[in-house]
């Protein structure tokens, strides 16, 4: 996909592309030979840092990332997203877009500061760019800011109310702040959407645990369960919360339905 400019219209590859072009022309025709030369040197910078920035934005699942489900990366995908960054330099950004997958990068290489000030940059072009509000949300939330990471999510849910990105993140750091019963409202309201999402489901069964509405998250926990047969964690929970509501034997059953799934998965007897 091309750049665009502040407002989503398009600015064709082809612009920059003419404006090399016709500078090496003018050179050529004056017989200026080093300029010509130093301007093909650009030109091909240009195009490489363009490459780059393309190659980014396809590298990283945004929305997993931002729903704090991307594992850390390993030393290959470190080196990786790290090469990419770097051939980035001298990149003009012309795009909220652009500013976007170089913080999501920032952000799986844990440079929470580098990340915020590409997201800020986005933001003054867009200042109700969804992703990087949601993206400002979660760098603030994993320094453990969480009254500005509310802050964001809040705006971010005011900007798409149906967004389950957006109201999962703000039902994340409702959950963190201690406000189960208040998280509850918007993972109800992401759930409406996207039903289909185990981890949503806990997160939402989270939120009532926190609310003190252990019975009430049995349902959600079981869901998730359902549509997660192989998670562990997911079984470890439900098991807890059965087993501190005193009933024993369901919690042994839960667990050894994981157990069974996992052996039959692996084709063990």
């Amino acid at each position: 996909l091309p750049p665009t400019e502040p407002g989503g219209d398009p600015v064709p590859h082809e612009r920059f592309t003419q404006g090399f072009l016709q500078r090496i022309e003018a050179a050529r025709s004056l017989g200026d030979r080093a300029s010509e030369e130093e301007l093909r040197a650009d030109y091909e910078r240009f195009l490489a840092a363009t490459g780059a920035a393309w190659e980014l934005a396809e590298a990283i699942p945004v929305g997993t990332l931002l729903a704090g489900r991307l594992p850390p990366p390993g030393r290959e995908r470190r080196a990786e997203l790290g090469a990419l960054l770097a051939r980035l330099e001298g990149y003009r950004a012309t795009a909220p877009r652009d500013y976007l997958s170089q913080a999501c990068a920032l952000m799986h290489l844990g440079d929470a500061q580098g990340a915020m000030l590409r997201i800020d940059a986005g933001l003054s072009l867009d200042p109700e760019h969804l992703l990087l509000r949601c993206a400002r949300g979660e760098v603030q939330r994993g320094m453990g800011n969480l009254t500005q990471a509310h802050a964001e999510f809040s705006m971010a849910a005011r900007i798409a109310p149906d967004d389950d990105l957006a109201l999962a993140g703000l039902g994340r750091v409702l959950i963190a702040m201690g406000h189960g019963a208040a998280a509850v409202v918007p993972l109800r309201r992401a759930l409406q959407t996207t039903e289909h999402d185990p981890e949503l489901w806990r997160l939402a069964a989270e939120a009532m645990i926190g609310a003190g509405r252990l019975e009430q998250s049995l349902a959600f926990l079981r869901r998730a369960q359902s549509l997660d047969m192989g998670s562990l964690p997911g079984a470890q929970r439900l098991g807890q919360v059965l087993t501190h509501l005193g009933r024993h034997a369901e919690a042994a059953t839960v667990y050894e339905r994981h157990l069974g799934f996992r052996l039959a998965s692996e084709g063990q007897p």
